[in-house]
Protein backbone atom coordinates (compact mmCIF):
# COMPACT_ATOMS: atom_id res chain seq x y z
CA UNK A 1 0.00 0.00 0.00
CA UNK A 2 1.63 2.99 -1.22
CA UNK A 3 1.36 6.50 -0.04
CA UNK A 4 0.91 10.04 -1.33
CA UNK A 5 0.13 13.47 -0.09
CA UNK A 6 -0.61 17.28 -1.47
CA UNK A 7 -1.67 20.16 0.05
CA UNK A 8 -5.70 19.99 -2.13
CA UNK A 9 -6.94 16.63 -3.12
CA UNK A 10 -9.21 17.23 -5.28
CA UNK A 11 -12.22 14.60 -6.26
CA UNK A 12 -13.79 14.64 -9.77
CA UNK A 13 -12.34 15.34 -12.94
CA UNK A 14 -15.36 17.17 -15.11
CA UNK A 15 -15.71 20.73 -14.72
CA UNK A 16 -15.99 21.51 -10.96
CA UNK A 17 -12.65 19.77 -11.17
CA UNK A 18 -10.74 21.38 -14.11
CA UNK A 19 -12.46 24.73 -12.67
CA UNK A 20 -11.12 23.78 -9.54
CA UNK A 21 -7.52 23.07 -11.14
CA UNK A 22 -7.27 25.90 -12.91
CA UNK A 23 -8.71 28.46 -9.21
CA UNK A 24 -5.18 26.99 -7.37
CA UNK A 25 -3.15 27.29 -10.24
CA UNK A 26 -4.03 31.03 -10.79
CA UNK A 27 -5.04 32.36 -7.87
CA UNK A 28 -3.68 30.46 -5.07
CA UNK A 29 -0.58 30.20 -7.08
CA UNK A 30 0.11 26.34 -5.93
CA UNK A 31 0.44 23.29 -7.90
CA UNK A 32 0.38 21.57 -5.24
CA UNK A 33 -2.80 18.99 -5.67
CA UNK A 34 -4.35 16.04 -7.40
CA UNK A 35 -7.58 15.16 -9.07
CA UNK A 36 -8.93 11.96 -9.13
CA UNK A 37 -11.36 10.52 -10.90
CA UNK A 38 -13.30 7.06 -11.52
CA UNK A 39 -13.46 7.75 -15.43
CA UNK A 40 -11.09 7.26 -17.36
CA UNK A 41 -10.14 10.65 -18.62
CA UNK A 42 -11.31 14.18 -18.04
CA UNK A 43 -14.87 15.58 -18.55
CA UNK A 44 -17.12 14.42 -15.89
CA UNK A 45 -20.66 14.11 -17.02
CA UNK A 46 -19.79 15.49 -20.46
CA UNK A 47 -17.44 12.18 -20.70
CA UNK A 48 -19.84 9.81 -19.51
CA UNK A 49 -23.13 11.26 -21.50
CA UNK A 50 -22.82 9.63 -24.85
CA UNK A 51 -26.17 9.24 -25.78
CA UNK A 52 -27.76 10.35 -29.31
CA UNK A 53 -28.34 14.17 -29.96
CA UNK A 54 -26.67 15.19 -26.66
CA UNK A 55 -25.65 19.05 -26.27
CA UNK A 56 -25.67 21.44 -23.86
CA UNK A 57 -28.75 24.18 -23.30
CA UNK A 58 -26.96 27.35 -22.61
CA UNK A 59 -24.73 29.39 -25.19
CA UNK A 60 -21.24 28.27 -26.05
CA UNK A 61 -19.18 31.42 -25.25
CA UNK A 62 -21.27 31.74 -21.26
CA UNK A 63 -20.54 27.46 -20.93
CA UNK A 64 -17.16 27.71 -20.76
CA UNK A 65 -14.48 28.65 -17.66
CA UNK A 66 -14.04 32.61 -17.49
CA UNK A 67 -9.92 32.39 -18.09
CA UNK A 68 -9.89 29.83 -20.34
CA UNK A 69 -12.51 30.82 -22.82
CA UNK A 70 -13.81 28.15 -25.55
CA UNK A 71 -13.15 29.61 -29.02
CA UNK A 72 -14.22 26.74 -31.51
CA UNK A 73 -17.70 25.71 -31.38
CA UNK A 74 -19.95 24.96 -34.60
CA UNK A 75 -23.43 25.31 -32.83
CA UNK A 76 -24.25 28.18 -30.68
CA UNK A 77 -25.34 25.28 -28.36
CA UNK A 78 -22.44 22.78 -28.97
CA UNK A 79 -22.67 19.08 -29.03
CA UNK A 80 -20.88 16.48 -26.30
CA UNK A 81 -18.78 16.08 -28.67
CA UNK A 82 -17.28 19.78 -29.13
CA UNK A 83 -17.34 19.85 -25.04
CA UNK A 84 -15.21 17.37 -24.40
CA UNK A 85 -12.59 18.65 -27.00
CA UNK A 86 -12.93 22.20 -25.31
CA UNK A 87 -12.11 20.27 -21.81
CA UNK A 88 -9.35 18.01 -23.72
CA UNK A 89 -7.78 21.73 -25.34
CA UNK A 90 -8.06 23.20 -21.51
CA UNK A 91 -6.24 20.36 -20.13
CA UNK A 92 -3.62 20.20 -22.92
CA UNK A 93 -3.11 23.77 -22.41
CA UNK A 94 -2.69 23.75 -18.39
CA UNK A 95 -0.93 20.60 -18.31
CA UNK A 96 -4.09 18.91 -16.02
CA UNK A 97 -2.70 15.41 -16.80
CA UNK A 98 0.20 15.77 -14.70
CA UNK A 99 -1.79 16.31 -11.67
CA UNK A 100 -4.41 13.44 -12.21
CA UNK A 101 -4.81 9.95 -11.80
CA UNK A 102 -7.87 8.00 -13.64
CA UNK A 103 -9.44 4.89 -13.21
CA UNK A 104 -9.35 5.93 -9.21
CA UNK A 105 -12.16 5.73 -7.09
CA UNK A 106 -11.59 7.68 -4.23
CA UNK A 107 -13.54 4.94 -0.94
CA UNK A 108 -13.23 6.88 2.07
CA UNK A 109 -12.56 9.99 3.70
CA UNK A 110 -11.11 9.89 7.24
CA UNK A 111 -10.00 13.43 8.97
CA UNK A 112 -7.03 12.90 11.18
CA UNK A 113 -7.74 14.74 14.21
CA UNK A 114 -4.51 15.35 15.80
CA UNK A 115 -2.24 16.22 12.42
CA UNK A 116 -5.44 18.16 11.33
CA UNK A 117 -5.42 16.48 7.86
CA UNK A 118 -7.57 14.23 5.67
CA UNK A 119 -6.60 10.81 4.76
CA UNK A 120 -8.36 9.34 1.56
CA UNK A 121 -8.25 5.55 0.72
CA UNK A 122 -8.45 5.09 -3.09
CA UNK A 123 -8.72 2.20 -5.31
CA UNK A 124 -7.03 2.02 -8.29
CA UNK A 125 -8.09 0.59 -11.99
CA UNK A 126 -5.19 -2.83 -11.04
CA UNK A 127 -6.91 -3.13 -7.59
CA UNK A 128 -3.97 -1.57 -5.29
CA UNK A 129 -4.51 0.67 -2.76
CA UNK A 130 -3.23 4.41 -2.46
CA UNK A 131 -3.49 6.29 0.95
CA UNK A 132 -3.59 9.56 0.02
CA UNK A 133 -2.97 12.48 2.70
CA UNK A 134 -4.36 16.16 1.99
CA UNK A 135 -4.67 19.50 3.87
CA UNK A 136 -7.69 20.49 1.89
CA UNK A 137 -10.36 18.64 -0.14
CA UNK A 138 -12.57 19.52 -2.48
CA UNK A 139 -15.53 17.20 -3.65
CA UNK A 140 -16.43 17.97 -7.26
CA UNK A 141 -18.39 15.18 -7.72
CA UNK A 142 -21.48 17.37 -8.97
CA UNK A 143 -25.00 16.56 -8.47
CA UNK A 144 -24.92 14.78 -11.77
CA UNK A 145 -22.92 11.60 -11.35
CA UNK A 146 -25.13 8.70 -10.37
CA UNK A 147 -28.32 7.98 -12.59
CA UNK A 148 -31.46 7.41 -11.04
CA UNK A 149 -32.94 4.07 -12.78
CA UNK A 150 -36.51 3.34 -13.00
CA UNK A 151 -38.04 0.19 -10.50
CA UNK A 152 -39.99 -2.01 -13.20
CA UNK A 153 -40.10 -5.50 -12.58
CA UNK A 154 -37.89 -7.25 -15.81
CA UNK A 155 -35.58 -4.48 -16.79
CA UNK A 156 -33.38 -5.03 -13.52
CA UNK A 157 -29.39 -2.89 -13.77
CA UNK A 158 -28.11 -5.96 -12.80
CA UNK A 159 -27.66 -8.09 -16.79
CA UNK A 160 -27.57 -11.30 -15.35
CA UNK A 161 -31.03 -10.95 -13.08
CA UNK A 162 -32.41 -8.88 -16.30
CA UNK A 163 -36.15 -10.04 -18.08
CA UNK A 164 -35.38 -8.10 -21.30
CA UNK A 165 -32.69 -9.43 -23.52
CA UNK A 166 -32.69 -7.25 -25.92
CA UNK A 167 -30.36 -4.03 -25.31
CA UNK A 168 -30.56 -1.14 -22.49
CA UNK A 169 -29.00 1.31 -21.42
CA UNK A 170 -29.75 4.66 -19.06
CA UNK A 171 -29.11 7.69 -20.95
CA UNK A 172 -26.10 8.76 -18.32
CA UNK A 173 -24.31 5.42 -18.99
CA UNK A 174 -25.24 5.01 -22.44
CA UNK A 175 -23.55 2.25 -24.63
CA UNK A 176 -22.05 4.01 -27.97
CA UNK A 177 -22.30 0.27 -29.43
CA UNK A 178 -26.33 0.15 -28.97
CA UNK A 179 -27.52 0.43 -32.91
CA UNK A 180 -31.02 1.89 -32.92
CA UNK A 181 -31.14 2.36 -36.53
CA UNK A 182 -34.59 -0.44 -37.72
CA UNK A 183 -35.09 -0.77 -34.26
CA UNK A 184 -38.28 -0.62 -32.05
CA UNK A 185 -36.97 2.05 -29.73
CA UNK A 186 -38.44 2.41 -26.10
CA UNK A 187 -37.62 5.95 -24.02
CA UNK A 188 -38.71 5.83 -20.77
CA UNK A 189 -38.81 9.63 -19.24
CA UNK A 190 -39.71 12.95 -20.42
CA UNK A 191 -36.75 15.31 -19.62
CA UNK A 192 -33.76 17.13 -21.16
CA UNK A 193 -32.34 13.63 -22.14
CA UNK A 194 -35.26 12.25 -23.50
CA UNK A 195 -36.31 15.49 -25.86
CA UNK A 196 -32.45 15.42 -27.69
CA UNK A 197 -32.15 11.31 -27.41
CA UNK A 198 -35.80 11.40 -29.71
CA UNK A 199 -34.67 13.54 -32.78
CA UNK A 200 -31.90 12.49 -33.10
CA UNK A 201 -32.71 8.55 -33.92
CA UNK A 202 -36.69 9.13 -34.63
CA UNK A 203 -35.38 9.19 -38.75
CA UNK A 204 -33.26 6.01 -38.53
CA UNK A 205 -35.21 3.67 -35.78
CA UNK A 206 -38.16 1.51 -37.27
CA UNK A 207 -39.98 2.74 -33.99
CA UNK A 208 -39.67 5.19 -31.29
CA UNK A 209 -42.22 5.32 -28.55
CA UNK A 210 -42.20 7.59 -25.68
CA UNK A 211 -43.34 7.20 -22.08
CA UNK A 212 -43.59 9.85 -20.02
CA UNK A 213 -44.96 10.14 -16.69
CA UNK A 214 -45.32 13.88 -16.68
CA UNK A 215 -45.29 16.85 -18.88
CA UNK A 216 -42.27 19.58 -19.14
CA UNK A 217 -42.55 23.18 -20.28
CA UNK A 218 -41.42 23.47 -23.69
CA UNK A 219 -39.33 26.28 -25.05
CA UNK A 220 -38.15 27.43 -28.94
CA UNK A 221 -34.02 27.41 -28.85
CA UNK A 222 -32.98 30.36 -29.80
CA UNK A 223 -31.79 30.39 -33.20
CA UNK A 224 -29.14 31.90 -34.32
CA UNK A 225 -26.28 31.37 -37.28
CA UNK A 226 -22.48 30.93 -34.96
CA UNK A 227 -20.40 32.22 -37.53
CA UNK A 228 -22.30 35.43 -37.50
CA UNK A 229 -22.12 35.41 -33.37
CA UNK A 230 -18.86 33.95 -33.22
CA UNK A 231 -17.78 37.27 -35.73
CA UNK A 232 -19.75 39.92 -33.48
CA UNK A 233 -17.85 38.44 -30.44
CA UNK A 234 -14.30 38.75 -31.59
CA UNK A 235 -14.30 41.35 -33.69
CA UNK A 236 -16.67 43.94 -31.63
CA UNK A 237 -18.00 43.45 -28.50
CA UNK A 238 -15.08 40.81 -27.21
CA UNK A 239 -15.82 37.58 -25.03
CA UNK A 240 -16.18 39.51 -21.55
CA UNK A 241 -18.56 41.63 -22.84
CA UNK A 242 -20.39 38.69 -24.70
CA UNK A 243 -20.45 36.61 -21.02
CA UNK A 244 -21.62 39.61 -19.56
CA UNK A 245 -24.67 40.11 -21.72
CA UNK A 246 -25.52 36.60 -21.49
CA UNK A 247 -25.61 36.94 -17.82
CA UNK A 248 -27.90 39.47 -17.72
CA UNK A 249 -29.92 38.18 -20.20
CA UNK A 250 -30.45 34.89 -17.96
CA UNK A 251 -30.97 36.97 -15.03
CA UNK A 252 -34.02 38.54 -16.42
CA UNK A 253 -35.30 35.25 -16.20
CA UNK A 254 -34.91 34.64 -12.64
CA UNK A 255 -38.24 35.93 -11.12
CA UNK A 256 -39.99 33.56 -13.01
CA UNK A 257 -38.72 31.36 -10.13
CA UNK A 258 -40.68 32.93 -7.29
CA UNK A 259 -44.18 32.45 -6.84
CA UNK A 260 -45.36 36.51 -5.70
CA UNK A 261 -44.49 39.72 -7.26
CA UNK A 262 -44.97 42.03 -10.13
CA UNK A 263 -41.95 40.99 -12.34
CA UNK A 264 -42.75 37.34 -11.66
CA UNK A 265 -46.15 37.65 -12.82
CA UNK A 266 -44.60 39.58 -16.53
CA UNK A 267 -41.70 36.59 -17.12
CA UNK A 268 -43.81 33.99 -16.05
CA UNK A 269 -46.63 35.22 -18.51
CA UNK A 270 -44.50 35.89 -21.67
CA UNK A 271 -42.74 32.28 -20.61
CA UNK A 272 -45.76 30.61 -20.35
CA UNK A 273 -47.35 31.96 -23.30
CA UNK A 274 -44.03 31.54 -25.31
CA UNK A 275 -43.89 27.60 -24.53
CA UNK A 276 -47.60 27.14 -25.00
CA UNK A 277 -47.39 28.88 -28.74
CA UNK A 278 -44.28 26.96 -29.29
CA UNK A 279 -46.12 23.68 -28.63
CA UNK A 280 -49.05 23.90 -30.49
CA UNK A 281 -47.31 25.65 -34.07
CA UNK A 282 -44.87 22.52 -33.82
CA UNK A 283 -46.02 19.53 -31.89
CA UNK A 284 -49.42 17.03 -33.11
CA UNK A 285 -52.61 18.18 -32.30
CA UNK A 286 -53.81 15.05 -30.53
CA UNK A 287 -50.64 15.49 -27.92
CA UNK A 288 -51.18 19.04 -26.83
CA UNK A 289 -53.10 18.23 -23.89
CA UNK A 290 -50.38 15.59 -22.94
CA UNK A 291 -47.48 18.28 -23.55
CA UNK A 292 -48.61 20.98 -21.85
CA UNK A 293 -47.94 21.28 -17.72
CA UNK A 294 -50.24 21.89 -15.14
CA UNK A 295 -48.00 23.46 -12.71
CA UNK A 296 -46.39 26.98 -13.01
CA UNK A 297 -42.98 26.91 -15.75
CA UNK A 298 -39.82 26.68 -13.77
CA UNK A 299 -41.08 24.40 -11.46
CA UNK A 300 -39.03 21.67 -13.11
CA UNK A 301 -36.25 22.12 -15.81
CA UNK A 302 -37.46 23.81 -18.79
CA UNK A 303 -36.50 21.77 -22.24
CA UNK A 304 -35.03 24.56 -24.76
CA UNK A 305 -36.29 22.23 -27.69
CA UNK A 306 -34.27 21.29 -30.87
CA UNK A 307 -35.79 19.34 -32.73
CA UNK A 308 -38.05 17.08 -30.37
CA UNK A 309 -41.79 18.20 -30.99
CA UNK A 310 -41.20 18.34 -34.77
CA UNK A 311 -40.15 14.54 -34.22
CA UNK A 312 -43.50 14.17 -32.74
CA UNK A 313 -45.08 14.86 -36.19
CA UNK A 314 -43.19 11.09 -37.24
CA UNK A 315 -45.48 8.27 -38.33
CA UNK A 316 -42.94 6.05 -36.41
CA UNK A 317 -43.53 8.18 -33.20
CA UNK A 318 -45.55 7.64 -30.17
CA UNK A 319 -46.12 9.81 -26.94
CA UNK A 320 -48.15 7.87 -24.47
CA UNK A 321 -48.49 8.62 -20.52
CA UNK A 322 -49.96 5.33 -20.29
CA UNK A 323 -47.14 3.68 -17.74
CA UNK A 324 -44.65 0.76 -17.90
CA UNK A 325 -45.50 -1.96 -15.09
CA UNK A 326 -43.20 -4.90 -16.50
CA UNK A 327 -41.18 -6.15 -19.50
CA UNK A 328 -40.89 -8.98 -20.84
CA UNK A 329 -37.87 -10.49 -22.62
CA UNK A 330 -38.38 -8.27 -25.96
CA UNK A 331 -41.77 -5.98 -24.92
CA UNK A 332 -42.92 -3.71 -22.63
CA UNK A 333 -46.21 -4.11 -21.00
CA UNK A 334 -48.37 -1.12 -19.47
CA UNK A 335 -50.82 -0.04 -17.35
CA UNK A 336 -54.13 -0.23 -19.58
CA UNK A 337 -52.76 -3.82 -20.97
CA UNK A 338 -50.69 -2.76 -24.21
CA UNK A 339 -47.57 -4.21 -25.12
CA UNK A 340 -45.05 -2.71 -27.31
CA UNK A 341 -42.33 -4.56 -28.85
CA UNK A 342 -38.78 -3.50 -27.99
CA UNK A 343 -35.37 -4.10 -29.86
CA UNK A 344 -33.66 -0.88 -27.46
CA UNK A 345 -34.84 0.73 -24.33
CA UNK A 346 -33.20 3.59 -22.88
CA UNK A 347 -34.12 5.30 -19.53
CA UNK A 348 -33.71 8.79 -19.75
CA UNK A 349 -34.49 9.06 -15.93
CA UNK A 350 -32.17 11.46 -14.52
CA UNK A 351 -29.99 11.17 -11.46
CA UNK A 352 -30.17 10.21 -7.96
CA UNK A 353 -28.82 13.57 -6.10
CA UNK A 354 -28.65 11.93 -2.47
CA UNK A 355 -26.42 9.27 -4.18
CA UNK A 356 -24.50 11.47 -5.68
CA UNK A 357 -23.76 13.46 -2.55
CA UNK A 358 -22.83 10.68 -0.66
CA UNK A 359 -21.09 8.30 -2.24
CA UNK A 360 -18.03 8.33 -0.80
CA UNK A 361 -17.96 7.24 2.92
CA UNK A 362 -16.40 10.68 4.66
CA UNK A 363 -15.50 10.94 8.76
CA UNK A 364 -15.04 14.29 9.55
CA UNK A 365 -14.79 14.66 13.41
CA UNK A 366 -17.45 12.75 14.77
CA UNK A 367 -16.43 9.13 14.09
CA UNK A 368 -19.53 7.27 14.60
CA UNK A 369 -21.07 8.56 11.65
CA UNK A 370 -20.01 9.45 8.11
CA UNK A 371 -21.14 12.23 6.13
CA UNK A 372 -23.87 10.60 4.31
CA UNK A 373 -25.49 9.56 7.96
CA UNK A 374 -25.43 12.99 9.52
CA UNK A 375 -27.16 13.50 6.15
CA UNK A 376 -29.61 11.21 6.60
CA UNK A 377 -30.21 12.14 10.02
CA UNK A 378 -30.25 16.13 9.82
CA UNK A 379 -31.58 16.47 6.07
CA UNK A 380 -29.10 17.04 2.53
CA UNK A 381 -27.40 20.85 2.99
CA UNK A 382 -24.59 22.57 2.55
CA UNK A 383 -23.73 26.22 4.16
CA UNK A 384 -23.39 28.18 1.10
CA UNK A 385 -23.83 24.69 -0.94
CA UNK A 386 -20.15 24.32 0.25
CA UNK A 387 -19.86 23.00 3.64
CA UNK A 388 -20.71 20.85 6.63
CA UNK A 389 -20.18 21.44 10.13
CA UNK A 390 -18.28 18.71 11.51
CA UNK A 391 -15.94 18.24 8.27
CA UNK A 392 -12.88 20.82 8.49
CA UNK A 393 -11.02 21.73 5.45
CA UNK A 394 -13.79 19.78 3.17
CA UNK A 395 -15.70 22.17 0.49
CA UNK A 396 -18.16 20.71 -2.00
CA UNK A 397 -18.33 22.35 -5.73
CA UNK A 398 -21.80 21.64 -6.93
CA UNK A 399 -22.87 20.93 -3.44
CA UNK A 400 -26.78 20.49 -2.35
CA UNK A 401 -28.58 23.24 -3.51
CA UNK A 402 -26.33 24.71 -5.88
CA UNK A 403 -28.84 24.10 -9.11
CA UNK A 404 -30.06 27.06 -11.17
CA UNK A 405 -32.79 26.61 -13.72
CA UNK A 406 -31.89 29.79 -15.56
CA UNK A 407 -28.19 30.58 -16.12
CA UNK A 408 -24.88 28.21 -16.68
CA UNK A 409 -23.51 26.14 -14.20
CA UNK A 410 -19.91 27.05 -14.89
CA UNK A 411 -20.99 30.66 -13.51
CA UNK A 412 -21.83 28.53 -10.14
CA UNK A 413 -19.20 26.45 -10.59
CA UNK A 414 -16.63 29.96 -10.58
CA UNK A 415 -18.87 31.67 -7.74
CA UNK A 416 -18.69 28.77 -5.39
CA UNK A 417 -14.65 28.57 -5.91
CA UNK A 418 -14.47 32.36 -5.13
CA UNK A 419 -16.35 31.26 -2.21
CA UNK A 420 -13.35 28.02 -1.52
CA UNK A 421 -10.58 30.86 -2.17
CA UNK A 422 -11.89 33.32 0.46
CA UNK A 423 -12.41 30.92 2.89
CA UNK A 424 -9.63 28.68 2.52
CA UNK A 425 -7.05 31.27 2.31
CA UNK A 426 -5.85 31.30 5.78
CA UNK A 427 -5.49 27.40 5.02
CA UNK A 428 -4.07 27.85 1.61
CA UNK A 429 -1.05 29.85 2.57
CA UNK A 430 -0.35 28.15 6.14
CA UNK A 431 -1.61 30.96 8.38
CA UNK A 432 -4.03 28.50 9.68
CA UNK A 433 -4.38 24.78 9.81
CA UNK A 434 -8.45 23.79 10.08
CA UNK A 435 -11.61 26.09 9.01
CA UNK A 436 -14.77 24.48 9.86
CA UNK A 437 -17.92 26.43 9.58
CA UNK A 438 -20.03 26.62 12.86
CA UNK A 439 -22.86 24.54 13.13
CA UNK A 440 -25.16 27.25 14.36
CA UNK A 441 -24.19 28.99 11.49
CA UNK A 442 -25.09 25.69 9.55
CA UNK A 443 -28.64 25.68 10.92
CA UNK A 444 -29.63 29.69 10.34
CA UNK A 445 -28.58 28.59 7.02
CA UNK A 446 -31.19 25.80 6.07
CA UNK A 447 -33.82 28.03 7.84
CA UNK A 448 -32.98 30.81 5.88
CA UNK A 449 -32.55 28.22 2.57
CA UNK A 450 -36.35 26.74 3.57
CA UNK A 451 -37.89 29.96 4.56
CA UNK A 452 -36.41 31.51 0.99
CA UNK A 453 -37.50 28.14 -0.87
CA UNK A 454 -41.82 28.92 0.45
CA UNK A 455 -41.27 31.33 -2.15
CA UNK A 456 -40.10 29.71 -4.99
CA UNK A 457 -41.85 27.82 -7.53
CA UNK A 458 -39.56 24.57 -6.74
CA UNK A 459 -41.84 24.23 -3.59
CA UNK A 460 -45.21 26.03 -4.45
CA UNK A 461 -45.20 25.00 -7.96
CA UNK A 462 -47.45 22.35 -7.77
CA UNK A 463 -45.12 20.02 -9.27
CA UNK A 464 -42.72 17.40 -8.02
CA UNK A 465 -39.40 17.29 -9.63
CA UNK A 466 -35.81 16.07 -7.72
CA UNK A 467 -34.87 18.82 -6.49
CA UNK A 468 -37.45 18.10 -3.97
CA UNK A 469 -37.08 15.52 -1.27
CA UNK A 470 -39.38 14.86 1.60
CA UNK A 471 -41.17 18.70 1.20
CA UNK A 472 -37.24 19.94 1.80
CA UNK A 473 -35.66 21.76 -1.51
CA UNK A 474 -32.46 20.21 -1.87
CA UNK A 475 -31.07 20.92 -4.96
CA UNK A 476 -32.24 24.53 -6.30
CA UNK A 477 -30.53 27.77 -5.12
CA UNK A 478 -33.03 29.86 -4.01
CA UNK A 479 -31.56 33.18 -4.61
CA UNK A 480 -30.68 34.95 -8.00
CA UNK A 481 -27.26 34.48 -9.16
CA UNK A 482 -26.26 38.42 -8.38
CA UNK A 483 -26.72 37.04 -4.73
CA UNK A 484 -24.71 34.13 -4.86
CA UNK A 485 -21.54 35.92 -6.24
CA UNK A 486 -21.79 38.43 -3.37
CA UNK A 487 -21.92 35.89 -0.95
CA UNK A 488 -19.30 33.95 -2.36
CA UNK A 489 -17.29 37.12 -3.30
CA UNK A 490 -17.96 38.56 0.47
CA UNK A 491 -18.18 35.27 2.55
CA UNK A 492 -19.50 35.81 6.80
CA UNK A 493 -15.75 35.27 8.47
CA UNK A 494 -17.34 35.33 11.48
CA UNK A 495 -19.30 31.98 10.82
CA UNK A 496 -16.17 29.84 10.65
CA UNK A 497 -13.84 28.92 12.96
CA UNK A 498 -10.21 28.39 12.64
CA UNK A 499 -7.44 26.84 14.19
CA UNK A 500 -4.37 29.31 14.00
CA UNK A 501 -0.93 28.31 13.28
CA UNK A 502 0.25 31.92 14.64
CA UNK A 503 -1.02 34.58 15.46
CA UNK A 504 -5.30 35.23 14.69
CA UNK A 505 -5.06 36.60 11.48
CA UNK A 506 -7.91 38.53 11.62
CA UNK A 507 -6.60 40.51 14.17
CA UNK A 508 -3.24 40.63 12.24
CA UNK A 509 -5.07 42.47 9.56
CA UNK A 510 -6.79 44.84 11.57
CA UNK A 511 -4.04 45.95 13.48
CA UNK A 512 -2.69 46.49 9.94
CA UNK A 513 -5.79 47.93 8.61
CA UNK A 514 -5.45 50.47 11.99
CA UNK A 515 -1.88 51.28 11.70
CA UNK A 516 -2.06 52.45 7.81
CA UNK A 517 -5.10 54.47 8.83
CA UNK A 518 -3.16 55.46 11.59
CA UNK A 519 0.04 56.63 9.33
CA UNK A 520 -2.31 58.40 7.00
CA UNK A 521 -3.93 60.59 9.59
CA UNK A 522 -0.39 61.41 11.05
CA UNK A 523 0.62 62.13 7.38
CA UNK A 524 -2.60 64.42 6.96
CA UNK A 525 -2.05 66.17 10.33
CA UNK A 526 1.55 67.05 9.32
CA UNK A 527 0.52 68.19 5.72
CA UNK A 528 -2.19 70.25 7.85
CA UNK A 529 0.66 71.81 10.26
CA UNK A 530 3.06 72.86 7.70
CA UNK A 531 0.66 74.65 5.73
CA UNK A 532 -1.17 76.81 8.74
Amino acid sequence: MSERRSKVLIIGAGYGGIATAIRLLDSVKTTDFHIYDKESTFGGTWWVNKYPGCAVDIPAFFYSISSDQITEWSKLFPPQEEIIKYVHTIVKKRGLNNYATFEATVQKLDWDIENEEWVATIKLKDGSVVIHRATVVVSARGGLADPSYPSIPGLEVDRETRVFKGDYAHSAKYDTNIVTEGKDVIIIGNGCSAAQIIPAIADEAKSVSQFARSSHWLMPQPKASPKVIKWIIEHIIGYKLARFLAFFALELQFPMFQTKGFLTSIVRGLSTRLSKKHVFKTAPKKYHDMLIPDFKIGCKRRIFDDGYLQSLNNENVLLTKDPIVSVTEDSVVTKSGERYHADVIIAATGFDIKRSAGNVDVYGINKKEDMKQYWDRTGLSAYSTAQVPGYPNFFIVGGPNHATGHTSVILQIENILTYVEKVGRYVFNGTASSVDVKATAYEEWKDELAEASKNSVIIAGGCSSWYVEDGRNIAFYPWSQITYWYRSTFPKFQDQTYHWTGKNQFIVERQRKLFALGSLAAVASAIAYRFT
